[in-house]
Formats: C-alpha cells, sequence, structure tokens
C-alpha cells in the first residue's frame, strides 16, 4: 500500500489539535487504487432510492454534503430539510474473499449498530469504523459518475475498478449542536 499524500497531510494537521464536535461530516482519504478524476478530499453525501431509503455517495461540488452525528452507539445523518434522521446501514456479505457489492445505505430511524467513529492508532485522526472492516468508493456500473460507497471485511479483497478509503470525521462548525448527539473527536476541516 502507498502512502497517501491527503492522509498524510491530514495526521499532520491533525497532531497539534484535538478537537471535539457532535456534528460533522465525512471526507474521503483514497488508502488504495484511486479513481480518476481523485476522490481525495470529497465530501459524502446521499442519493435518495426509496421512501426513507438512499445510499450513501460522494457526489460532484455542486450538491451541500452530508450532516452526520453519532448517538447510542451508531452513526447518522441529518437532514436539516426533513422530518427525521437516517442511520447507517451496513450489510456485510459477499463470501470468505468476495465483499458483496451493495451500497451502505442510509434508512429512517436507527442504524447498524457497530458502526461509530474510531480514533485511529497513534491518535492522529478520526474516522468511520465498522468491525474493522473497508470501506470502498465504486463507480455504478449504469452511471461512472455516481460513486457509492460499499463495504468489504478484513479477508475480502477490493472490488475490481473500485477505490479503497477511509471516510475521516471532519469538524464541522457550522451546523450547531444535534439533539441527543454525542461528543466524538474530529479532524480540522
Amino acid at each position: 500500500m502507498r502512502t497517501n499524500v491527503f492522509i498524510t497531510a491530514l495526521a499532520a494537521a491533525s497532531v497539534s489539535t484535538a478537537l471535539e464536535t457532535n456534528a460533522f461530516r465525512l471526507v474521503v482519504g483514497v488508502v488504495d487504487h484511486d479513481l480518476n478524476p481523485s476522490l481525495n478530499g470529497a465530501m459524502l453525501g446521499w442519493e435518495t432510492t426509496g421512501d426513507c431509503l438512499a445510499e450513501l455517495v460522494v457526489k460532484a461540488d455542486d450538491y451541500t454534503p452530508a450532516t452526520f452525528y453519532q448517538s447510542e452507539g451508531t452513526v447518522s445523518a441529518y437532514d436539516a430539510e426533513g422530518p427525521s434522521s437516517a442511520g447507517i446501514i451496513v450489510t456485510p456479505g459477499g463470501t470468505a474473499t468476495v465483499p458483496s457489492s451493495k451500497p451502505v445505505e442510509l434508512k429512517c430511524g436507527d442504524g447498524t449498530p457497530g458502526v461509530t467513529i474510531r480514533q485511529t492508532p497513534y491518535a492522529v485522526t478520526y474516522e468511520l469504523d465498522f468491525e474493522d472492516g473497508v470501506w470502498m468508493a465504486c463507480p455504478s456500473p449504469d452511471n461512472a459518475e455516481r460513486i457509492a460507497i460499499t463495504y468489504r471485511n478484513q479477508g475480502q479483497r477490493t472490488i475490481e475498478g473500485c477505490a479503497e478509503v477511509k471516510l475521516f470525521v471532519m469538524c464541522d462548525p457550522n451546523s450547531g449542536k444535534l439533539e441527543g448527539s454525542e461528543t466524538v473527536g474530529c479532524n480540522k476541516l
């Protein structure tokens, strides 16, 4: 695995200041197999796929990124224009070596237990974590401009054509305090 300039710069910037927030953005840091154009620094948002259901996606610069928060051991997205929040739903699957290509979803209500914010080794950065697996960013088969977030377990390979990514927690000073949210560590935006 190569060292990524974005991840290295993020770590260097975060060392000097311990920050906390209860509302944050999730920002992509490519670990391996970057796409063209690069996904480094892209903020996550969602695309609605049904009634109170959406997929977690990396979008173009012309959208408003999603605001996230952690509450009761899981991470959710907050929609200021909608009536409620949506939990992050991770559905691991596939075989022992090949992951499912099912996108990570947002669904009204609680998310998958264990999807949390963790402090990386050496207390340098904060990132989204689920069972020590790996996040991937994969182009949609029918629309290469649409990049969905998927998940693979340890021991499974990265799907061909997908980027292996980390989802960094970036402080969002403009979001204010969300009712019922927990304070988590964050990286400087």
